[in-house]
């Protein structure tokens, strides 16, 4: 038996003190026109996008409780190739800019996601969804983007939990302030930065830095947001404790994967690999992954091991669609090739070495970090800078 935490800030008002102001609109316009066809000022935005508004006001709202920012930070929704992007404006004021038709998108992703099977039984006990459409065969990035191209509408997607696509909601929001809040915007803009930009493999390695630091702090942002509503949550229902243990260990594991598939939706958008500014997809997963295991194990082993549980009950997803894991050509799935003596293929797995591998692609953006987090000091305007673990040079 267990309980379902449902839409985890159903009660929320709509947040329109985060909204941009029409003349930050205005300034928005002048300044990036580039950015779309429309950006959309306060009154459009109540009825033509209304749930935009209510999950990306409240995102915003909870992600400031825990990543406080001096300066003024608004969100916008507009018609753009761009689902999330931050601007900086010659005003000093950041605005959080938001695709409605892309956020849909995002929706739909999300929680087609979660209805496969087994992961929907693994997160909140419910049926899975059983999907039509003919993958065998069908390596995992090509389902995401077959997903991502072909939403189903949102009726067959009800009874499912609603914390996932909010923690995935969360960790774009949390990434995005991260940007703002540890500086990396202004220093960008700074002197300062062409230090880091002598050359164009300089300045990519810079940037995949930033973003890095920007996931690592989209990760945290989820776990404080989510652990700080957990407890009061479960103790209004007046659960027994066995319940209330067994409630709190899925509701993690609900957040965990909100924030994996909030990666996956980044790698299913790509058109090619070839993205030096950022790091790569499986990279991005190990920070989050990563980060996740070091903050659970504060609660204790059980916590702690959920991580990879949810990345398994992610993989066996996609598997079940595929028909086999190895023909995924994912490395959420298998990141190494094993030879055994009397094979003539190798065998395809996911294990530790493999993820020590790729913990390697993450040492060159560690050393950067070492040498940029002084400068970044002098453009922080909240939250905490990760400490230095590497030798600069």
């Amino acid at each position: 038996m267990y309980f379902r935490i449902g839409l985890l800030w159903s009660r929320v008002a709509i947040r329109m003190s985060f909204y941009a102001p029409d003349e930050v609109i205005e300034e928005v316009v002048a300044t990036r026109n580039r950015i779309g066809k429309w950006i959309f000022c306060e009154r459009e935005v109540i009825d033509d996008w209304y749930a935009v508004v209510r999950e990306v006001g409240s995102a915003m709202m909870l992600t400031n409780s825990c990543l406080p920012i001096n300066g003024d930070v608004y969100y916008a929704i507009v018609s753009s190739h761009k689902p999330f992007e931050t601007v900086l404006l010659p005003s000093k004021k950041f605005v959080i800019l938001v695709d409605g038709d892309s956020f849909y998108s995002f929706l739909s992703f999300c929680l087609r996601i979660q209805s496969l099977s087994p992961l929907a039984e693994f997160l909140d006990g419910g049926g899975a969804l059983a999907e039509h459409a003919n993958l065998l065969g069908i390596p995992l990035l090509n389902i995401l983007k077959y997903f991502l191209q072909n939403p189903i509408g949102a009726t067959a997607l009800e009874g499912r939990t609603r914390a996932v696509y909010q923690s995935a909601l969360l960790f774009i929001v949390g990434h995005e302030r991260a940007h703002i809040a540890h500086g990396h915007m202004d220093f960008i803009r700074s002197e300062d930065f062409a230090c880091f930009a002598k050359d164009t493999e300089d300045r990519d390695l810079t940037l995949r830095t930033l973003e890095m630091d920007a996931d690592s702090s989209g990760t945290t942002a989820v776990y404080d947001v989510f652990e700080h509503i957990l407890f009061p949550l479960v103790a209004s229902k007046g659960l027994d404790e066995c319940i209330a243990e067994e409630t709190a260990h899925r509701f993690r594991a609900q957040y965990i994967a909100g924030a994996f598939i909030s990666i996956l939706f980044a790698d299913a958008r790509l058109k090619n690999f070839n993205t030096p500014g950022y790091p790569l997809g499986y990279a991005r997963f190990l920070t989050v992954s990563e980060i996740m295991k070091k903050v659970l194990a504060s609660l204790g082993n059980k916590s702690a091991a959920l991580p990879e549980q949810v990345r398994e009950q992610i993989v066996d997803a996609f598997a079940k669609l595929n028909g086999d894991v190895e023909k995924l050509g994912h490395p959420i799935a298998t990141n190494c090739r094993v030879w055994e003596r009397s094979a003539h293929t190798p065998r395809h797995e996911y294990n530790v070495i493999g993820v020590w591998d790729g913990l390697r692609l993450l040492q060159p953006l560690y050393g950067r970090w070492a040498r940029l987090r002084p400068f970044l000091e002098k453009y922080q305007r909240g939250g905490r800078l990760a400490p230095a673990s590497a030798n600069p040079f």
